[in-house]
């Protein structure tokens, strides 16, 4: 049986918190963030944005709360939610690998016998792997503890 988005996010996300996808516009390159406060709600949003004219991306840490204010160094007031201070949880480890001219791999082959032998060398488990979208790799490892 072939994986689907549920089981994905299930495996690599952690198991509570809040959650964030972030949605780039092609055209001006802005940036969307959304919250979820479960894994569920992230996938169903997230099914029909699939195959979309904007880049979707999602954060692989769980925050410890939505949008909320911060003081910066300089004393300034500002909204903030994906930031180091507030990550909760990771569960997972991750590569993402490019692949073109000009990058470590010409091709999407290369970098998979690449991967493959990194695999065989150093003893890790098989991963999670997934096109880029960009013709490069998403790599996973998800973690228990």
């Amino acid at each position: 049986m072939r994986p689907n988005l549920i089981d994905f996010f299930e495996q690599v996300l952690p198991t509570s918190g809040v959650y964030a996808t972030i949605q780039q516009n092609k055209i001006d390159y802005k940036l969307r963030h959304r919250i979820f406060h479960s894994v569920r709600d992230l996938n169903e949003y997230c099914i029909p944005l699939l195959g979309a004219e904007e880049n979707l991306f999602f954060a692989l840490a769980s925050f410890k709360e939505g949008w909320h204010s911060i003081t910066t160094k300089k004393g300034e007031i500002k909204s903030a939610f994906r930031t180091q201070d507030n990550v909760q949880t990771v569960r997972s480890l991750w590569l993402d690998i490019d692949v073109g001219m000009g990058k470590s791999y010409p091709t999407q082959k290369a970098a998979i016998q690449a991967l493959r032998n990194f695999l065989v060398a150093t003893g890790m488990p098989c991963p999670w792997v997934i096109d880029s979208g960009s013709g490069g790799l998403h790599v996973y490892w998800t973690m228990v503890e």
